[in-house]
């Protein structure tokens, strides 16, 4: 896939992943639910990006 097409693709994608989570961010019953899947992804995220060898800013 070509560079421009993946972030049209991530971009499109982030539209819909975006407010589904705050969505269910607000829904959850408890707090350290969210926080732990939320955190948890965010880690999971970093660590595959540093696997792919992508480096960050």
């Amino acid at each position: 896939m070509a560079p421009a097409e993946a972030v049209t693709a991530s971009s499109l994608l982030a539209l819909v992943v975006l407010p589904v989570a705050s969505l269910w961010a607000f829904a959850v019953p408890r707090v350290t639910v969210g926080w732990a899947v939320l955190g948890g992804g965010g880690v999971l995220l970093i660590a595959a990006s540093q696997f792919a060898g992508i480096v960050g800013p």
